[in-house]
């Protein structure tokens, strides 16, 4: 894949990311509710799979993929979701 066909992919994926709320607003479904929930189960499990250097890395990142989960099934505080998981990270890959 060329660089231009990237960059394009990439602001044509920025743009609908950005202008989805302008939709969701006028659209009433109850899956709205579990897109938050999604986003942080992508952005952990594709953090997992990109932290592969060291086995102590990447069980580091398991378990704050873990708990960063378990925050969001609470429905912590998005601040408090991600400090956890940056502390749990740093607590145990060090």
């Amino acid at each position: 894949m060329n660089i231009w066909t990237i960059i394009l992919l990439a602001g044509l994926g920025t743009y609908l990311m950005r202008s989805v709320g302008i939709w969701a607003t006028t659209i009433q479904s109850s899956w709205l509710h579990h897109i938050p929930f999604a986003v942080i189960l992508v952005m952990a499990i594709s953090g997992v799979f990109d932290l592969s250097q060291t086995p102590q890395e990447t069980g580091s990142a398991i378990a704050a993929a873990l708990v960063v989960i378990t925050a969001s099934i609470f429905k912590l505080p998005l601040v408090l979701r991600i400090a956890l998981g940056c502390l749990i990270f740093g607590a145990i890959s060090t």
